[in-house]
């Protein structure tokens, strides 16, 4: 039967405590003395092993060896501790952000607690950490650690699974796609360009404001099935 590591190490040391040999020349017991190599092998250690327990062994006897890290706070400077301090303010700014940005499923019911919303596609976990990094540093000091990208999207998926990206080309507005190819063209054009990109905003906003009356529809329909989506 295999012993475990601590069951091992008592084994060694007992052994090392009884027997009458040297650190350089150590024995299986007090009457039959063997060259390190062969204890080693025997014991299936090596030779750093050997001697950190006949040190220890040395002071501290027959006791268990215990890590020095057992039972201290990591020190590392660029971790940021999770508590709710973190992860309420976070799980609010991507509320927000859902509703400003999100367009729920029309595909799932309207009682269904798992309804899920897509930003559109040319949001990522990337750009959104960015923005929420910029309103973060508005709230706090510069001097503040803010949580990693990795957190940030571990904590998403773990606190909002439902807020999901649209995939590619199932968001598609032909009026956006129009806009987009005319700024493109208009580049060379300061006027023409200032004069398109207006126009292009002024369109965003108004398909803000129809998402807005949707949202609200939604939440109304929860308590009034007269509401239509």
């Amino acid at each position: 039967m295999s012993l475990d590591k601590k069951e091992l190490e008592l084994v060694i040391k007992a052994q090392l405590m009884y027997c009458t040999s040297t650190i350089h020349n150590p024995g299986y017991n007090a009457s039959l003395p063997l060259c390190k190599p062969a204890f080693l092998k025997l014991c299936g250690i090596n030779d750093y092993l050997l001697g950190t327990l006949q040190n220890h062994l040395h002071t501290e006897g027959l006791s268990e060896r215990i890590h020095g890290n057992i039972g201290r706070i990591p020190m590392t400077d660029n971790r940021v501790f999770l508590n709710s301090e973190i992860t309420f303010p976070l799980k609010q700014f991507l509320v927000q952000y859902s509703c400003i940005h999100g367009l729920p499923s029309p595909l799932r019911h309207r009682n269904d607690s798992n309804t899920f919303i897509y930003l559109p596609t040319d949001r990522t976990y990337t750009s959104v950490y960015k923005e929420y990094k910029d309103y973060y540093y508005t709230e706090h000091d510069e001097s503040n650690q803010i949580i990693s990208y990795y957190t940030f999207r571990r904590l998403w998926i773990e606190m909002m699974p439902y807020l999901k990206f649209q995939a590619p080309a199932s968001d598609l507005c032909e009026i956006c796609e129009g806009f987009k190819a005319k700024i493109k063209v208009a580049k060379s054009d300061a006027d023409e360009h200032e004069k398109v990109q207006i126009q292009y905003e002024n369109h965003q906003k108004l398909a803000k404001l129809e998402r807005q009356h949707y949202n609200d529809n939604i939440e109304k329909s929860k308590n009034d099935l007269t509401i239509a989506h």
